[in-house]
C-alpha cells in the first residue's frame, strides 16, 4: 500500500519495481490521515542532553515528576530502536495545575475543566465546568504553595504526584448548621449536593465539615502504587501502599513514625484505620477514616494526620477526663475543656504519639525510648529525648 502511494502517477517501471516508502525514516500513520514520512529521531541529535527517542520524538528522561515541566508527568515508555523500558516527561493534559501561588492570588485567573484540561474557547467542558483553580497554601509568602483543581473525580483527573483527596471546606450544606470555625470561613451561599451532577461539583457532608474533592500533592502516608506516585515529595517512595521517607533510625522520622526496614512508617502500624472506625488520635488520610464527631487533622507540618475532636466538645476537670491515644497519652485539659491534641506540658509540643530521639520532652514518658535528658518538671525545664 505504501509503495503504491509512493509510485502513484509516476511511471509504469515504478509499478514493476516500486521504491520503498520513506527509506531510513519514520512512517507516521495516524488514523484517518495519509502516512507521513519523518526524519528518524536519534538521541545524539536531540537538543537536550538526557533526551531519548519515544514515538520518534525527543523526550526528556526522568526519574520523578519533579524532573518535568508544568503540564507534564514522568511516565513509563518504550525507547525507539532498543525497545528498552524508560521513563520520560510527557504531556498530561492537566493544564496549569501546580502553578506556584506564593501570594495566594495567582490561581484566580487560571481556568480549567473538571479533568484538569484547558477550558475550550466555547467554555463547554467535556468533564465538569470551566472554573478557576484554587491555591493550597500555608499563608502569604509560602514558597511551596500551588494552584490546584477542585472537584476531581479520581486520581486520573490530577497530574502525576497528586491524588484526588476529599478535603474539608467552609461551605455550608443547605438546611444544615453552619460548619464550625475549624472548617474555615466563607461568604458563599449554601450548596446543594443534589446539584453536584449538574454543576460538576463534589460537595458532601462530612463528620464535622463539608467535604469537597481536590487534587493534592502526595505526602507522607498518602496512598500510592509506585514510587513515581510519591516523587513530588522530597525523598518519598511508595512503601506498602503509602508514601514514606527513607531512614536509618527513628531520629530520621517525624514524631508518630518509626524507622522500620529503612522506611518511616506510622507507629500505629498503618496510615489510616479502617474507614469510619478511627478513634481519637488514630491516623487518617481523609475525614471519612475517622469516627463520628472527629475530623482528620495534621499533627505536624508534612507529618502524620490523626482523628481529632473539635476543641470545646468535651468538658473536663483534669486531663484524665479526656480521651487517650493508643499509647496511653491523654488529651490535655485546659480551662475546663479537652484540647484536640495531647500537649507536652513543658515544651507545649503537640503529638498523638511518643517523641522520637532529639525531640523536646518534659518527662521520660514523653519519649519513645523512655529517656528524657535534662528535663526538670518542677522547674518547668524541658529536656531532649535520647
Amino acid at each position: 500500500m505504501l509503495a503504491a502511494l509512493f509510485c502513484a502517477g509516476i511511471s509504469a517501471g515504478c509499478k514493476k519495481n516500486p521504491a520503498p516508502f520513506c527509506p531510513g525514516g519514520f512512517v507516521r500513520a495516524d488514523a484517518g490521515s495519509a502516512p507521513v514520512c519523518e526524519g528518524l529521531c536519534q538521541p545524539s541529535l536531540c537538543k537536550d542532553t538526557g533526551d531519548t527517542c519515544v514515538g520518534n520524538a525527543c523526550l526528556l528522561q526522568c526519574t520523578s515528576d519533579s524532573d518535568c515541566s508544568l503540564g507534564q508527568d514522568c511516565a513509563p515508555a518504550t525507547e525507539d530502536g532498543t525497545g528498552k523500558s524508560v521513563t520520560v516527561c510527557r504531556s498530561n493534559g492537566k493544564g496549569k495545575i501546580g502553578t506556584a501561588c506564593p501570594t495566594g492570588t495567582e490561581c484566580a485567573n487560571v481556568m480549567t475543566c473538571g479533568d484538569g484540561s484547558a477550558c475550550p474557547a466555547t467554555g463547554n467542558c467535556t468533564t465538569g465546568t470551566c472554573q478557576a483553580l484554587s491555591c493550597v497554601t500555608a499563608g502569604a509568602g509560602d514558597a511551596l504553595a500551588y494552584c490546584t483543581l477542585f472537584d476531581c473525580h479520581g486520581d486520573t483527573d490530577c497530574p502525576g504526584g497528586y491524588w484526588c483527596k476529599t478535603s474539608r471546606v467552609a461551605d455550608q450544606i443547605c438546611g444544615q448548621p453552619v460548619p464550625p470555625s475549624v472548617c474555615g470561613t466563607t461568604s458563599a451561599p449554601c450548596v446543594d449536593p443534589a446539584k453536584n451532577a449538574a454543576n460538576g461539583t463534589t460537595f458532601a457532608s462530612g463528620n464535622v465539615c463539608t467535604q469537597r474533592s481536590e487534587c493534592r500533592v502526595r505526602g507522607p502516608c498518602d496512598p500510592c502504587t509506585t514510587d513515581l506516585d510519591c516523587s513530588l515529595g522530597e525523598g518519598l517512595r511508595c512503601v506498602q501502599g503509602g508514601c514514606a521517607s527513607d531512614c536509618a533510625s527513628d531520629a530520621d522520622c517525624l514524631n508518630g513514625f518509626q524507622c522500620t526496614s529503612g522506611s518511616c512508617v506510622p507507629r500505629f502500624g498503618k496510615c489510616a484505620a479502617p474507614t469510619g472506625t478511627g478513634g481519637f488520635c488514630d491516623p487518617c488520610r481523609i475525614e471519612s477514616d475517622c469516627g463520628p464527631n472527629l475530623f482528620c487533622g495534621l499533627i505536624e507540618a508534612n507529618g502524620l494526620r490523626a482523628c481529632l475532636p473539635l476543641v470545646g466538645m468535651m468538658a473536663c476537670n483534669t486531663s484524665t477526663d479526656c480521651p487517650t491515644t493508643a499509647t496511653g497519652l491523654h488529651a490535655s485539659c485546659q480551662n475546663g475543656i479537652c484540647v484536640n491534641v495531647p500537649v507536652n506540658s513543658v515544651t507545649n509540643a503537640p503529638g498523638c504519639w511518643c517523641q522520637n530521639k532529639g525531640a523536646g520532652c518534659g518527662v521520660a514518658t514523653d519519649c519513645c525510648s523512655g529517656a528524657c535528658d535534662g528535663a526538670n518538671p518542677n522547674a518547668g525545664t524541658s529536656g531532649v529525648c535520647q
